[in-house]
């Protein structure tokens, strides 16, 4: 009878804390990686170029225009430079700090801004193990903050100016936020958003919510009662469905799309937002998105993102 070896190999069995240190390895090459990457997307975005970077590079990575600038705004945060140790190395999480970010500057400058969310990473509430819907939280708590001030000196300022601007064209604003503060109200509305804006926008992580926060135009509408109130965006026509997403944002129902209409600006196309009834029906063939403006709607108009020196025109190059 042949022999039988009876040794008995043993599993290999760890300790709680050598799992602990595997794993904790592990995590830590996860974290390195993860800013890595993104040092990479940020040195690829200032040697290609915007254009490159999303069309050719997010073809090349498999990954969306919108996605990659996610990535690019992680990168190009301070916040998260300053404390990549001190917060989760989680993509919905830390885009999430870089949105929280930017609201603070916006609302109270980059100096005070920033400091405002260090002092949630300093006193813990953000670490790294704090979830996404966590800071989102923080972002819609300060986006009430805003909008409960401006409504509150919105109602100041009416009660101490009776001579309110209301329909009119002959003052000059600099910004958007110019024109809600001083009680502006106009008929037709005319967007030309950049590239930046539509592919932000168009995120499905951004809501319609977050938009008419960042983009508060529906306070320009007027009365809807008697004349019927229209939006214009001049977009890219793969763009169709991000107009049409900050139509609904800022309170206007889509009627249709006009193809073929700017000869300057082939491959574009004007999506056409309407409140009320009883819009104008353009007679002649219009050349340019102005021309078209003027002939669906009624005065007075705003062109924003875009120059327009015509009477009863009021321009915002730069409204945000």
């Amino acid at each position: 009878m042949p022999e039988v070896d009876q040794e008995v190999l043993r599993p290999n069995v760890l300790s709680l804390s050598e799992h602990v240190d595997i794993i904790k390895g592990h995590q830590q090459r996860i974290k390195d990686a993860i800013f890595d990457f993104v040092s990479s997307v940020s040195i690829a975005f200032d040697q290609l170029g915007p254009d490159i970077f999303e069309r050719d590079l997010a073809k090349e990575l498999g990954m969306s225009a919108s996605t990659l600038n996610r990535w690019k705004s992680i990168g190009s945060s301070q916040i998260i430079s300053e404390n990549s140790d001190s917060i989760p190395p989680v993509f919905s999480s830390l885009y999430e700090i870089t949105q929280l970010e930017k609201l603070y500057v916006k609302e109270k400058g980059d100096t005070q801004g920033r400091q405002e969310v260090q002092k949630l990473i300093n006193r813990g509430s953000i670490s790294q193990t704090t979830e996404t819907k966590d800071i989102r939280f923080f972002r819609k708590n300060l986006k009430r903050e805003v909008l409960d001030e401006k409504k509150r000196l919105k109602e100041e300022t009416l009660r101490n100016h009776s001579g309110q601007i209301g329909y009119t064209t002959e003052k000059v604003f600099s910004h958007l936020e110019d024109c809600i503060d001083s009680g502006l109200k106009v008929r037709t509305i005319v967007l030309s958003p950049p590239n930046s804006f539509l592919t932000r926008w168009g995120d499905p992580g951004v809501l319609q919510s977050d938009i008419n926060a960042e983009f508060p135009v529906a306070e320009l509408r007027g009365k809807s009662e008697s004349q019927s109130i229209t939006c214009l965006l001049n977009v890219p026509n793969q763009r169709i469905d991000v107009a049409i997403k900050i139509l609904n944002a800022t309170g206007f129902n889509y009627r249709r799309t006009f193809f073929h209409l700017l000869e300057f600006e082939k491959g574009n196309v004007v999506v056409y937002g309407q409140r009320g009834s009883g819009g104008k029906v353009y007679d002649d063939e219009p050349k340019t998105l102005i021309e078209l403006a003027e002939q669906i709607g009624h005065k007075p108009f705003i062109s924003l993102f875009d120059w327009c020196d015509r009477e009863d025109w009021i321009s915002i190059p730069e409204p945000i």
